[in-house]
């Protein structure tokens, strides 16, 4: 239940605001588009898979792991799926590129790396937010290559979610 119930507490006002700034930057835009059910899927997904690969994947003890970077860096990767997509059809794609890249590159560069930082739940969950994204979200306008791009995107969610499901009950069994 941690691997998810993480993404409700955060260590201080600061982790709390940036990641309810950027959820509503972010969450609103998607949210519009392809709809709250698609959006509260890719966020939890995201911040499941990020919190789950953050205690698999990292090297620090005893593991504390709190706030929803996993669960937001799930939106900006599903952002970055949408951005791609539907590139023609959006308003000023140029400018949501270049404030994507922009806020990325500020993120990485200004990071914490005296550990504090839970590094593979911010990766994780961008990765699952994209992946997520190319298998659920919505198009303007569907590709001939799109239907074989969200069947190998949900192939690799479904393995990536089980390899993880399975890894977490093998070492975390009583």
């Amino acid at each position: 239940m941690h691997l998810l119930s993480y993404i409700l507490i955060h260590f201080d006002a600061i982790h709390l605001y940036s990641n309810m700034f950027v959820q509503i930057i972010v969450g609103t835009v998607l949210e519009v588009f392809h709809g709250p059910i698609r959006v509260a899927i890719i966020y939890t997904t995201a911040g499941f898979v990020g919190g789950a690969a953050e205690a698999v994947l990292t090297t620090k003890s005893p593991l504390r792991i709190a706030g929803a970077s996993g669960a937001i860096y799930g939106l900006l990767g599903a952002f970055g799926a949408d951005l791609v997509f539907n590139w023609n059809e959006r308003r000023f794609p140029l400018l949501w590129l270049l404030l994507f890249v922009a806020y990325f590159a500020f993120d990485i560069a200004y990071m914490d790396t005296n550990g504090a930082i839970a590094l593979w739940a911010h990766y994780m969950g961008a990765l699952s937010g994209l992946l997520y994204a190319l298998a659920v979200a919505r198009n303007i306008r569907i590709e001939c290559y799109e239907p074989i791009l969200r069947l190998t995107a949900i192939i690799i969610d479904i393995v990536l979610l089980a390899t993880i499901l399975i890894y977490v009950g093998i070492t975390w069994s009583p």
